[in-house]
């Protein structure tokens, strides 16, 4: 969330790649549904991205993934 663009070009030239994975509405909408924490930490679990939200930033990674794997 408090990563800039700046930050990830100087990254570029020590990675083989970056993926940038926006969530779509639907799972920002999804708020803390699934998600698992103690009452007490529901405030802070308000500001998290939700479950939906990781599945689709793991969806995006997987080609990136699986394309560098079978370039080994």
């Amino acid at each position: 969330m408090f990563i800039t663009k700046s930050m990830i070009d100087q990254l570029r030239p020590l990675v083989k790649g970056v993926v940038v994975a926006k969530p779509s509405r639907e799972a920002l909408a999804q708020g803390t549904d699934g998600m698992i924490y103690p009452v007490s930490q529901q405030r802070a679990a308000r500001g998290k991205l939700g479950v939906d939200c990781h599945y689709e930033a793991a969806a995006a990674l997987v080609p990136t993934i699986r394309d560098q794997l079978y370039e080994m």
